[in-house]
């Protein structure tokens, strides 16, 4: 059974450590974490009415009990690649601007568990462009917050949307 986690705005550090997998003749990881395929919901009410998309992140751990993960996600112009600076401040990084959202941390409850990561954007967070509605790619990031540095990239992976008004 997964677990479904609430959506919360917080704010992180952009500084992550990669770690490293094992060597592709060593022993299998005794630990390790997965991304699936990002569910786009889109047209979901957020507070004051406003319209917005949500995006539910799905991630299987095994050897993970007792962790800390977050998921943080930073929004790009899938054309160009650019980081997309928010037009509402609550949504944009403190030190950059860019649109991004973080989830609430999760501990890992179990030796297998599968996670669903629940981010809420609003529509209005991401600028109008003359060629709009245009597309966003989201660059996702699962962290953990418990590991010997205090913080290390697990896993990545990317999905699309539109986005206009």
């Amino acid at each position: 059974m997964r677990r479904l986690l609430p959506v919360v705005l917080a704010v992180v550090s952009a500084a992550m450590t990669a770690v490293a997998g094992p060597p592709a003749s060593g022993p299998a990881p005794t630990s390790g974490t997965s991304i699936g395929t990002v569910a786009k919901e889109h047209g979901v009410e957020v507070e004051g009415g406003r319209q917005a998309v949500r995006l539910t992140i799905p991630v299987d751990t095994f050897g993970m009990k007792g962790r800390t993960l977050a998921v943080v996600v930073f929004f790009h112009d899938a054309a160009t690649g650019a980081p997309i600076r928010a037009e509402l401040p609550a949504w944009g990084d403190p030190a950059t601007g860019q649109v991004r959202v973080v989830s609430q941390d999760a501990v890992v409850g179990s030796d297998r568990e599968g996670l669903d990561f629940a981010l809420r954007v609003p529509y209005l967070a991401f600028p109008c462009r003359p060629t709009c509605p245009h597309e966003v790619e989201a660059r996702i990031r699962l962290v953990e917050r418990t590991g010997p540095n205090g913080r290390a990239l697990l896993s990545t992976a990317l999905t699309r949307f539109w986005v206009g008004r």
